[in-house]
């Protein structure tokens, strides 16, 4: 049975898949990223047809060559000619998309309690998206590109937050992803906590940052911080300050942050308060 229905996939894939970027899970990913945007004052993103095509194409040549070493780890951000089912859209899918291995809505819930993948879907000039997924079974492959259709322009947001201030229901942990932030001082714990990220999108030069993170008690909240100063890693992060806590955030709590930086040299600083959910779901 799983071959049949691979081949089945496979026959769907070359008859039609302009549909498939179309189908419910498409407009529930849709709906999930741009209530993200709505929630932290950006404008909503349309589904591009051409875009989610070319996930697609990269989407299957990531189950063919499934278990290829070329694929593994940040390898599946490129395609190699001579691996099954190379095509030049999936190429340029495979530069432009986050990637996950679970189901398109589950994969954008979870890109968003990220770090690194977080902060494309935060870009105030994004204008469309392309969604596509391919599966083998119980094995998934599904992408989402939130960078081709950026307009690198002066934007009307030149500093994002996420949490924005004020913002309730903020979830509790952070999801790991690949290449990883954490210490291994924070790997510690067995949880982690819900990322704060702030994304100067103008490319501001920001330097000397100081971060707090306080509970509802004012109690200081431990957290690894990186920085365009001092990033995490190798690993591009947007000229965004990440403050990642070292235990999961309580629920139903009220939390404070504290931010100072310079910012194209002049001093910078904001305060604000977010709420966490009441639950941990």
């Amino acid at each position: 049975m799983k071959n049949v229905n691979f081949i089945v996939a496979l026959v769907f894939f070359f008859t039609s898949p302009a549909l498939a970027h179309n189908d419910d899970s498409s407009v529930v990913c849709l709906e999930i990223l741009n209530n993200f945007r709505r929630s932290i004052g950006l404008d909503t993103v349309a589904l591009s047809k051409q875009l989610s095509e070319n996930c697609i194409r990269h989407s299957r040549y990531l189950v063919l060559n499934k278990g290829n070493k070329k694929t593994a780890g940040l390898g599946a951000h490129q395609e190699f000619k001579e691996l099954i089912g190379y095509s030049e859209g999936g190429r340029l899918a495979a530069e432009h998309t986050v990637i996950h291995f679970v189901q398109p809505p589950q994969a954008v819930e979870e890109w968003i309690r990220t770090f690194y993948h977080r902060i494309p879907f935060m870009q105030p000039n994004l204008k469309e998206i392309g969604i596509g997924y391919f599966t083998d079974g119980t094995y998934k492959v599904s992408l989402l590109d939130c960078v081709s259709s950026y307009q690198k322009k002066k934007s009307k947001i030149d500093i994002v937050f996420c949490p924005a201030a004020g913002q309730a229901n903020i979830p509790l942990k952070y999801r790991n992803e690949i290449p990883d932030p954490v210490p291994d001082s924070i790997r510690e714990q067995p949880t982690i906590g819900f990322p704060i990220t702030i994304y100067f999108a103008d490319e501001q030069v920001v330097s000397d940052v100081k971060f707090v993170l306080t509970d509802g008690d004012d109690a200081p909240v431990k957290c690894f911080l990186s920085t365009p100063e001092k990033p995490a890693t190798f690993f591009s992060q947007w000229n965004t300050i990440c403050a990642i806590p070292a235990g999961a955030l309580k629920a139903g709590t009220k939390y404070n942050v504290s931010i100072s930086c310079n910012v194209n040299s002049a001093p910078y600083k904001k305060n604000y308060s977010f709420q966490t959910m009441p639950d941990d779901r």
